[in-house]
């Protein structure tokens, strides 16, 4: 497969700061089923900002092309950098289109807290 693409830069809110997170992935024709691959840089400098992000795309729901697809909780962080380390890949059972190939994938989600 070819490498990650970089899709977005998303802000979060970490006590009150806003901070980044890389969103990397891709997706791909998984012998007629959509797979995707991806994973999360986190540009936060908090204490738990980590722990934060994680949760948020545990409990948070990828669409792309407009279409609800699967939970976004394969997206792990990935301490490492862009393209060092592995990717979580899945395939779902949503046929594959092939305007799938080039989209940006959105995320919804809720607020989500930790205690620490």
């Amino acid at each position: 497969m070819d490498s990650m693409a970089f899709v977005q830069s998303s802000n979060i809110t970490v006590g009150d700061k806003a901070c980044a997170v890389e969103i990397y992935s891709k997706f791909y024709d998984a012998g007629g089923k959509l797979g995707g691959c991806g994973y999360l840089i986190d540009k936060c400098t908090g204490w738990g900002s980590s722990e934060l992000t994680e949760k948020w795309f545990t409990y948070a729901t990828l669409y792309l092309d407009g279409e609800e697809i699967s939970s976004a909780g394969f997206f792990s962080l990935n301490e490492s950098g862009p393209g060092i380390g592995k990717a979580t890949c899945v395939v779902t059972e949503k046929p594959w289109k092939a305007g799938y190939k080039n989209q940006q994938p959105r995320f919804k989600g809720r607020q989500v807290t930790t205690t620490w």
